[in-house]
């Protein structure tokens, strides 16, 4: 019976049918208490505690790892061990909190000890993708994109899918964030290419379909976003919706639809907020802040059909828009200093500054730009860096 259960939740894990396994679990709960063997029970914790995770669940994702690596602490079991380490060093990349950079070099320092400095080979590259995952949100943009050129490579030439995937994933996030939309388009577009698991295969599509939006095509990548949420709702991945509205919500600002786009991040950050997906929360606060810096009184100018689409977003908001600009990415910075976002503080900052500029504050302009600066200098964002040198220079 145990070993039924595992199979069928490891197919439906690689599906992405969170939803379904989820609810099979609450029917099957009697059944599924009565695994007798370790390597079952454990096994079964850590694919539900991957399902609840993907769901947007993460406290009970959370539990699930924990009990998980329990049983394989009280047995001696380092595969269970391991396979649930690596499920919450996955959780603190979904859901950052303080400390979690920390979280996921200690774990993989006591991963690496439990097999003696040689883990498994999957095993070894599951912790490489966390390790390219970590340093991206934490703003180690340099680094995320050197692992994922070295996942990518090493997926091709030992014909390892999920390298290939994940590699190129991060690389096409760690270009967007840079705003090498074309980049970030073909790297994502590649991962979607290679995946073997439904999610990775929906993240990428996302990215995609958000970085063609930004690219000319915002009808195009608007649809695309659309349709992949249809998916996500589908099979449960509700872990994933924030992201994908907030992107839905960026491409229709692009397309000229400020009123739906901007109450679409807004809600967005409310979803992810709640779930602890601070990450997602914080970038969402960095393009409102944007997106009222473009709309302000010296954003720039607003063509005739835009404003009349938009007249009464406008009159309720371009008055105070500088305002709001200002107030999101102080938001964006306060979240990046909670879960240490590093990133994420510079460039709410190098956005507060600009957004400053056009309110002519030159001095406080410049304090936010050294700020911003400084913020970088923790982390490997050499493209940022560089943006906010430029800037700084030209105040002089």
């Amino acid at each position: 019976m145990g070993r039924l259960f595992s199979d069928w939740f490891e197919v439906l894990h690689w599906r992405g049918a969170s939803g379904r396994m989820i609810s099979l679990s609450d029917r099957h709960r009697a059944r599924l208490a009565q695994l007798e063997t370790v390597p079952e029970e454990a096994k079964v914790l850590t694919l539900l505690g991957t399902a609840h995770r993907r769901a947007g669940r993460f406290d009970r994702a959370a539990a699930l790892f924990e009990r998980a690596q329990a049983i394989g602490e009280r047995s001696g079991d380092r595969e269970a061990i391991t396979d649930a380490a690596l499920g919450l060093m996955a959780q603190h990349c979904t859901a950052p909190g303080p400390g979690f950079p920390d979280d996921l070099r200690d774990t993989t320092h006591r991963i690496v000890q439990l097999w003696d400095g040689t883990p498994p080979a999957g095993d070894r590259l599951r912790l490489d993708v966390l390790d390219c995952w970590g340093s991206l949100l934490r703003g180690d943009v340099d680094r995320a994109l050197e692992k994922g050129r070295a996942l990518q490579a090493q997926g091709k030439a030992k014909v390892l899918p999920a390298a290939q995937t994940h590699g190129a994933l991060y690389m096409a996030i760690g270009e967007a964030l840079g705003g090498n939309w074309q980049s970030g388009r073909s790297l994502a577009e590649q991962g979607a290419q290679s995946a073997v698991s439904e999610p990775d295969r929906l993240m990428a599509l996302c990215v995609a379909a958000l970085c063609s939006a930004m690219t000319g095509d915002a009808e195009g990548g608007l649809r695309r976003l659309r349709h992949l949420r249809q998916d996500i709702h589908g099979l449960g991945l509700e872990g994933l919706a924030p992201p994908v509205e907030a992107a839905i919500g960026f491409a229709q600002t692009v397309q000229g639809d400020l009123a739906d786009g901007v109450l679409r991040i807004e809600n967005a950050i409310a979803r992810a907020r709640k779930a602890g997906a601070v990450q997602v929360a914080a970038l969402g606060h960095v393009a409102l802040g944007t997106i009222y810096r473009t709309i302000g009184p010296s954003g720039g100018p607003q063509g005739l059909a835009s404003v009349a689409r938009n007249a009464g977003f406008l009159i309720r908001r371009a008055p105070f828009a500088r305002s709001q600009s200002l107030s999101h990415f102080d938001r964006a910075a306060e979240l990046g200093r909670d879960a240490e976002l590093q990133g994420v503080i510079a460039l709410a900052l190098h956005g507060r500054a600009m957004t400053l500029l056009s309110r002519r504050r030159p001095q406080a302009a410049r304090a936010a730009l050294e700020a911003a600066l400084t913020a970088t200098r923790t982390i490997r964002w050499s493209g940022l860096a560089r943006r906010i040198e430029k800037d700084l220079t030209a105040l002089d």
